[in-house]
Parts: structure tokens; C-alpha cells; sequence
């Protein structure tokens, strides 16, 4: 069984009160997308108008509230020098939107590439990554930070980021969505072994296609499953419901409701 408490929701821009009032009608959180897309974070202009909006309006919402930061081509570990400090540029950026909206965490993607089967590729990029990700949380020691599984088909580089670093800190978002295109085996599967790393979730569905974020039990995510799953965590994670529009927020949550998986908001 879900608690309500344990989602989050992701506001669009253009209908947030109604992501507001959703959350307020669950007892959950939110998770802050609009500095995640490229079409904001490159107009400084849209940035200062919606860090002054989010400033006004987040701090009456009484819930926990977190921040997805920036991932298109973001790739803190390339051996592009300058690609590099670009890449870090736009993380730091995000932890500092995190502090000025009081999030507790923010999402990244690590950028790795699993396709380059070069030896030498995957041990240099964890430590280059970890690295990182421990400078990163001395500058910022009020964000953890949680790093999502994109193309990666196994838990494994980020065990070994997050070994290296040595931070609780320091965790997996796991992207059930993105396993199920991208991993090796069920995501449920996926789930259980990493449960120890994972304090964070985002939960959509899809056919094994592509992310396509789909309202849930419109793919071929075994839910029973994953639900079943988080029997697994010796702490229950947060489940960030990331399907996009409200109708498929509330589709996804009906569902949820409807097989036993949630109890049903006030």
C-alpha cells in the first residue's frame, strides 16, 4: 500500500494551481520541472520570472518540494574541457534554483553513454562522476542530490558512484519508464536489488517502445509488481507520478486507488 504522503506531483507551468491544489488534496509534494527544459534555463528573462512566481507561491503550499534539474546534453564527466565546465555549469545553476525554492533534492541524469564499450570508458566516467557529485553536495550541504537511470540497463554505475562517494546523501531516482526501454530485465527487478540506494521514484508507464509517459496501466508495466515490491525498502521512497498532464495525473492516481495500491486522498 502507497501513502499519499509519498507522492509528488510535477506542476506544468500553465496549470500549476491546479498541481497545487492536487497536492494539497493528497497531503504530498511536488517536484519543480520548469528549470529542467532548456527552453527556460537558456532565457534568463523566463528564469527570473518563474524563480519570482515559484518564490511567491511555494512557501503557503505546507508540503515537501523538490527540483528536477537541468539534462538535455548535460555531461559533467565529458573529456571535452569546455563540454565539461558548460555541463557543470548548468548543474550548480540548478542546486542554486533548489536553494532559493527551499527544495529539499534535485534530480540529475548522469549523461552516460552504455553504448561505448571501449574498457577504460565506464571505470574513468564513475570516477570522474563521483568525484563530482561529492563536490557538488559539499557546496550545496542543505540538497541531496538523486542521479536517474536513462539509457543505462542496470543498476551498476550508479552503485558504483554512490560507493565511491560514500554520502547518504547521495541516491538513485529510479525511472521505471526509462528501465522498461532501456534496462535488462523487469523494472520491478531492477527495483528490489537497488532498493537500498533508491530513496527516490519516478513512475509513468510505456510499451517498451519508448518513454512515451504514459498514464499508468496504459503499457505493459507490471504494477502488482512494482507495488509488491516496495515491500523491499527498509524506507519507503518517494513516487513522483512524472505522466505530465493532469488528466493523466488523476488517471494514474484512479488507478492506483482503484486496485488497492493507494489510499485515496481527503
Amino acid at each position: 500500500m502507497i501513502e499519499p504522503s509519498q507522492l509528488r506531483f510535477q506542476p506544468l507551468w500553465n496549470n500549476r494551481q491546479a498541481f497545487y491544489d492536487l497536492a494539497c488534496e493528497y497531503s504530498c509534494g511536488l517536484e519543480i520541472i520548469s528549470f529542467a527544459m532548456t527552453g527556460v534555463i537558456n532565457d534568463p528573462e523566463i528564469v527570473r520570472q518563474r524563480l519570482s512566481a515559484y518564490k511567491e507561491e511555494l512557501p503557503s503550499l505546507d508540503c515537501p518540494k523538490s527540483l528536477h534539474g537541468a539534462f538535455i546534453d548535460v555531461v559533467p564527466h565529458s573529456a571535452d574541457r569546455a563540454v565539461r565546465e558548460v555541463a557543470r555549469k548548468r548543474v550548480y545553476e540548478s542546486l542554486e534554483t533548489a536553494v532559493e525554492l527551499s527544495c529539499s533534492a534535485t534530480v540529475f541524469h548522469t549523461g552516460i553513454n552504455p553504448l561505448i564499450r571501449n574498457p577504460g570508458y565506464l571505470p574513468a566516467v564513475v570516477d570522474e562522476q563521483a568525484a563530482f557529485w561529492a563536490q557538488a553536495l559539499r557546496d550545496f550541504p542543505g540538497v541531496d542530490i538523486y542521479l536517474e537511470n536513462m539509457w543505462e540497463s542496470d543498476g551498476s554505475v550508479f552503485a558504483g558512484i554512490i560507493e565511491k562517494v560514500g554520502s547518504d546523501r547521495l541516491g538513485i531516482c529510479f525511472d521505471c519508464g526509462h528501465a522498461n526501454v532501456f534496462g535488462a530485465g523487469a523494472p520491478a527487478d531492477w527495483m528490489r536489488e537497488l532498493s537500498a540506494r533508491i530513496p527516490y521514484m519516478h513512475w509513468n508507464d510505456n510499451a517498451g517502445d519508448r518513454d512515451s509517459e504514459l498514464a499508468l496501466g496504459h503499457g505493459n508495466i507490471n504494477w502488482e509488481a512494482m507495488v509488491g515490491g516496495l515491500g523491499h525498502f527498509s524506507r519507503q521512497p518517494v513516487i513522483v507520478l512524472e505522466v505530465g498532464a493532469m488528466e493523466k495525473v488523476r488517471e494514474s492516481l484512479r488507478y492506483l486507488v482503484e486496485r488497492g495500491f493507494l489510499r485515496a486522498g481527503r
